[in-house]
Parts: structure tokens; sequence; C-alpha cells
């Protein structure tokens, strides 16, 4: 009797997980991270080139599901089980889009639904597969130049909602450029500390590994070699953060003079941009205020192992609390040096701050996130037109509560990640209308002129290959003697 083909364990790990997800148990990236946790503590923890391989059969089969959807929709009279379904993502996905010979990629997906307790499946995915391998995936497909709108729908795996919304806006090769713009996987990005990117670059190229400096934000390189980011993180004493262009760009736009005394990040998990502003302004007080107490206590963690790596002791507030502190309360307190940095469990519609207490405020909102679908891989499928109904109203409530809490004179900058103009102008100019106390400063003098857009920041990954962001500069006004 033949004995059953050895399932490689990579591809038995990326179903299970790809499983939990389709299931709904769980964000793609949170369910890796728990398994690699997990494997960590093994007998045999995954290489750096296994990790490699795991992430992008989750990540890809994930952000690819919609042309691999199409695919099987095609080729099968009937849904598939969820199993199956699964398998034959990452089957198509070695077979289209990485180098795993067809005869290997199709024998280890029959071997691996027979894994999956599906031996009755085993024969439909064997030939599901090998029609592709035979036949190719264009007759398939919408032709680009016939049905551009379904082709990024089928091929480029973007909802249809989406898409259509682009295509009123910008022309429609701009949106396919969008899109494989969000299908790339995009480059791991350093954050130096402002002026340190060339000691980076030496401590880097001491090691063997190549960095360039990034297109528009002036303190960022870009990492052209394999490295986890943990291993950057922990080798390169200069370096301060991962962090994409387009999200470093946010925090300089406040140009403060460097006597500001206290700034307050509104909406301020994971943290990326409080610890920025604390560099930045060494000798201010950094806010750090947000809804999520256990995404604040990873800012905390984050800025601890920081001063760990470059030789500072952090010191903790007496009146920190925990994770399980309640609104209002301080969580942790940065050490001196390097910019204060103090975190703050509050609603930011309802913050705990008396009124005009800050000097400049940043409100970083949540939002649909569409400007940066490479990096947030299930983004695409988790948003829908309702968000764009609901989630304005939010971020107009929490940028009426910024302008409240900056003093006279202050900055107030709103920022999001979005492409949309409901959650980007839209905001601004509904908040500049109802208030008069508000005037538009603009964001020029204060960031790479190309990026400059009618007096905003807007940064789209199609025209400048970097996560999109957006951003706007306002002031209180002064008083009137």
């Amino acid at each position: 009797m033949k004995r059953p083909e050895r399932v490689d364990e990579v591809r038995l790990a990326a179903a299970r997980i790809l499983l939990d997800w389709k299931k709904g148990r769980g964000e793609a990236d949170r369910l890796l991270a728990a398994f690699e946790d997990g494997r960590e503590e093994a007998a045999r923890p995954l290489s750096v080139q296994q990790r490699g391989r795991l992430r992008e059969l989750v990540f890809s089969c994930v952000r690819l599901r919609g042309r691999y959807d199409h695919l099987i929709e095609q080729l099968s009279h009937r849904a598939p089980a969820d199993r199956a379904r699964v398998v034959l993502w990452l089957g198509l996905h070695e077979l289209l889009e990485m180098s795993t010979p067809d005869h290997a990629a199709i024998s280890q997906s029959v071997a691996l639904i027979r894994r999956l307790g599906m031996e009755r499946a085993a024969g439909f995915v064997n030939s599901l597969l090998r029609r592709v391998s035979r036949e190719g995936v264009a007759s398939f497909f919408p032709r680009r130049e016939d049905d551009p709108i379904g082709w990024a729908v089928h091929w480029l795996s973007h909802p249809r909602w989406l898409v259509e919304r682009w295509a009123r806006r910008w022309p429609i090769e701009e949106v396919l450029a969008l899109c494989e713009a969000d299908n790339r996987r995009p480059p791991v990005v350093l954050r130096c500390r402002p002026g340190m990117a060339e000691a980076v670059r030496g401590e880097a190229e001491a090691r063997g590994w190549r960095l360039e400096p990034g297109g528009i934000a002036p303190d960022a390189l870009v990492v052209r070699e394999a490295v986890p980011p943990s291993v950057l993180l922990r080798e390169l004493p200069s370096l301060s953060a991962i962090q994409d262009e387009g999200a470093q760009m946010v925090a300089p736009l406040l140009a403060l003079p460097a006597s500001a005394g206290r700034i307050l990040d509104l909406c301020a998990a994971p943290g990326g941009k409080s610890l920025h502003l604390a560099e930045l302004w060494p000798e201010a007080t950094v806010v750090a205020s947000d809804l999520s107490v256990a995404r604040l206590t990873a800012v905390a963690q984050t800025r601890r192992r920081g001063k760990e790596k470059r030789g500072v002791a952090p010191t903790h507030s007496s009146s920190g609390g925990s994770a399980g502190s309640k609104d209002g309360q301080a969580l942790a307190r940065s050490g001196e040096g390097e910019g204060r940095v103090d975190l703050v469990a509050a609603d930011g519609l309802a913050p705990p701050f008396p009124p005009e207490s800050f000097d400049a405020v940043l409100v970083d909102a949540p939002c649909t996130g569409t400007g940066v679908l490479a990096r947030r891989h299930e983004a695409r499928w988790r948003r829908s037109p309702r968000d764009l109904d609901e989630l304005p109203r939010l971020q107009r409530r929490l940028l009426h509560s910024a302008v409240d809490l900056c003093a006279p004179g202050g900055i107030i900058v709103y920022s999001t990640c979005s492409l949309e103009p409901e959650e980007n102008d839209e905001v601004v100019d509904a908040v500049l209308a109802e208030r008069d106390d508000l005037v538009e400063v603009g964001v020029q003098d204060r960031c790479d002129p190309r990026v400059v857009d009618v007096r905003r920041m807007r940064v789209l990954p199609q025209r400048h290959g970097v996560d999109g962001a957006f951003a706007a500069v306002l002031s209180r006004r002064e008083r009137s003697s």
C-alpha cells in the first residue's frame, strides 16, 4: 500500500490559520502571531525562511481571496466546504504567484486536504488545480482592456463597491494602479530618530544589510534585505521604529516651537505617532490618549523596549495603573530625556482634560484605512459603504473635541490613512464651517511639496509608492482683546 505523502508543515499551518480566519475566529495577523508565539515555545520553532513563507501564504491568500474565489466559482459546480476552499486558495496561490513547481503544489494540496480529514474532496482539489495548471486562467477572467472594473474586482481582488467609487474620482488606469499597489508586498520602512538616518545606514551596512533613503519622509529608510523586523529593532540602536513613510509625515506637521509644553495625541494607539512627537519635541510632555487600554499597554511596552535598547532606564508614574485601569487614569510614564509620554485611557469624545489645556493636538482619527490596504490584508473585506456613513460622524466629533482641548493660538492636525473624501476633506470643511474659532493654516512648508494638494497633505499609494495618508493643519484663533 502506498504511504500517504507527507504534508509540509508550513502549508499545514497556513491552512489551519486560514480556516480559523474563514470561520471568523480572529483577524489573520493575530491568528498568525498566536501560532508563531506558540511555536517559539516548541522544540522546533520555525526558521526565518519558514516564517517568511508562512506569512506569504496566509496574507496573500487573504488579500487575493477574491481572485481565488472567482476561479473556484468558475471551475466548480457547487460551493466547496471551508476546508476545501482554503486548500484551493493555497494551491492556486502557489500555482499563480509563487515559484513552486506545479506538480508539487498539486500533490501537496491533495495531501493537505486528506490531512484535514476530507478524503472525498481529494479528487475535486486535484482536478481543479490540474485544470488551472493545464489551461491557465486567462479565459476565466474579464479582459483588462474590455472590462477594467471587472478585472480590478476579480483579478486584482477588490470589492466592487470600492473599485466603482474610485473610478468615479480617478481615471481607470489610476484606479488599476491603486489596486495593483494594494496587492504588492510593502517593504519594511524604518523611522530613524531625527538626524540619525545616516548613522542607522552605517550600522546596517556593517551587518551586510542594504537600506535606501525613503522617497518623501526625511527620516525614513527602506529595507532592501529579508531581515525580520524584530532583528532590525534589536540590532540597530539608533533606530526608533518601523513605520511607513505616509505615517511618518504626520507628526512633523505640527511644526511647533521647541518650547512647546503639552501635546495631546487624542487617538494614540498603537502609538507610533505619539513616540514620534516625543522625539521631535523632547522638552514637551506628550499625552497619548486612547479608548483601548490593551492597545495603550502595547504602546508602553514599545516605549520601554526602545529605551532598554538604548540603555535608558524607563520610569513609571507612581499613579500609573495597569491593564485594568479606568478611563482617564494614567497607565505609564516614560523616562526623561527624549520627551515624556504619559498614557491615558480615555474616550476622545469625553476626554478627562480641562478645555484649552494643550499647545497642540493631533487627532489621527479611526477610519476605513483604504490608503493602507497593502498592509491591512483583510480590511478590504471588512469595510462596506455603511462605514462611510458612520465613521465621518465620529471623525467630526473627535475633531471638535480636539479643538476644544487646544489653547488659543495652538495647532490641531487632523489625519487619517483613508483615501475617501467623506473622511478627509469633508470632515475638515464641515468643522471649519461649524466653528468661528478655527482657521486652516495649511501644510505648505511643513512637508514634501509633492504631497501638498490645495493646502492639505494627500499621499496616494498609486502616485507616491507608499501608504496613503491625509492631513490638514488647523489653528485655534487667538481671542480678540
